[in-house]
């Protein structure tokens, strides 16, 4: 059985008991990820943006997170 420890990212909460860790999976499909992409460039365009810039913030809890 694979512990947590053996994943190199995962060796900071080694020391946490399995039963006190939740891990959270983001599934994304390609059209899904492409129609915010065109989302983000139409806004720009109609609002006269130059830049368009994307940020993933991992660490912020979203509706669906607890």
């Amino acid at each position: 059985m694979e512990t947590l420890s053996q994943n190199p990212a995962m060796k900071r909460f080694s020391s946490v008991p399995l039963e006190d860790i939740a891990l959270s999976c983001w599934i994304l499909t390609r059209p899904g990820c492409r129609s915010s992409l065109r989302q983000g460039f139409e806004y720009a365009v109609k609002h006269g943006y130059k830049s368009v810039t994307l940020v993933e913030k991992v660490n912020v809890l979203r509706e669906s997170g607890c």
